[in-house]
């Protein structure tokens, strides 16, 4: 059996203890507590066996090791950014206005719900050009673009977008002006940007401002 990723989640044998449903959501859900406060290249197996009341063996068994755990917590956030994706493409098929809003609200709730894998996502695979994790590095990111691309397209033929909209430039503009204020969360004082001011509909409601003077007739 493999993960989305293509990282092995059960090798053979049989583990001598532990051998409950619930074990492999139990350690998904102990690292991402870990990952709050500590990065994953400071979580060894133990730290993450012990916080899930169970043993290390039941991470290799269950996921081939940490890296297998690790893969397994971004497939669960890359289903649910898919999820959220499909439901803002039929919202927008019945939509009569306030498309860009929908899109801006879409995206900063993805980015701030899925936070905690956004910035897993970069720390682990992001940096780590090895060949083996192509395909591991073009999951969110990708996934987001393709849907807007699809999106501002369909904006485009029915009129409530310029023609002459770049697709490419005006979705890589859309991710930007929503992902990059949450990813200056972890570097900015929170005198300058926090979650509340993301939170806050007004903060969308001008991010959409600003691109619909790019994208709207």
């Amino acid at each position: 059996m493999t993960s989305n990723s293509g990282h092995p989640l059960r090798p053979r044998g049989r583990p001598r203890r532990d051998r409950r449903e619930d074990v492999p959501e139990t350690l998904i859900r102990a690292l991402e507590d870990l990952l709050a406060n500590r990065p994953a290249d400071a979580l060894t197996l133990r730290d993450i066996a012990a916080a899930a009341g169970t043993s290390p063996e039941m991470v290799r068994y269950y996921f081939n090791g940490k890296e297998g755990l690790i893969a397994a917590l971004l497939d669960e956030s890359l289903v649910r950014v898919r999820d959220r994706l499909d439901g803002l493409t039929a919202d927008l098929a019945r939509a009569k206005q306030d498309h860009t809003r929908q899109i801006v609200d879409c995206l900063s709730e993805i980015y701030l719900r899925e936070r905690l894998a956004g910035k897993l996502f970069n720390a682990v695979f992001v940096h780590d050009r090895a060949g083996r994790r192509l395909e591991d590095r073009a999951g969110r990111p990708d996934t987001i673009v393709a849907a807007l691309h699809a999106v501002i397209d369909d904006l485009k033929e029915r009129g409530h977008y310029r023609p002459s909209v770049d697709t490419g430039r005006a979705a890589i503009m859309i991710m930007s002006l929503t992902g990059c204020p949450v990813r200056l969360l972890e570097t900015l004082d929170q005198r300058w940007i926090d979650e509340g001011r993301l939170g806050d509909p007004q903060w969308n409601a001008d991010v959409a401002a600003m691109i619909e003077r790019f994208c709207c007739p």
